[in-house]
């Protein structure tokens, strides 16, 4: 199998999980907007933590170790890795304008 396809399913399952995890915090979500007693008993900014967490913890565990896979040209833990990693720079240049937009947007003004 070329280098070319073993990217391309490395990226297809990289799709998938961030797709699976998108789908279940919007389900949450939407379970929380509809029950006003949990939702005013666990925020949802604490739901997506938690679910951000144990599907870390999930890829973690599930994901075939680096060293162990360190002589063979193994896809998986190329996708683990991507999976766990976040470039600081990515979070400076676009996740982070946005919300202090978002905050400053809000903010009420002094009368």
């Amino acid at each position: 199998m070329s280098k070319w396809s073993k990217s391309e399913v490395g990226i297809s399952v990289y799709f998938v999980v961030f797709m699976s995890l998108m789908g279940f915090v919007l389900a949450l979500s939407k379970l929380l907007h509809d029950n006003k007693t949990l939702s005013s008993l666990f925020p949802e900014a604490g739901m997506i933590i938690l679910v951000g967490m144990l599907a870390g913890y999930l890829i973690n565990l599930l994901a075939p170790d680096r060293e162990a896979v360190e002589g063979q040209d193994d896809d998986g833990a190329d996708v683990a890795e991507g999976l766990l990693s976040f470039s600081p720079e990515i979070f400076f240049v676009a996740l982070l304008p946005p919300i202090i937009f978002n905050s400053g947007y809000h903010l009420r003004r002094g009368e």
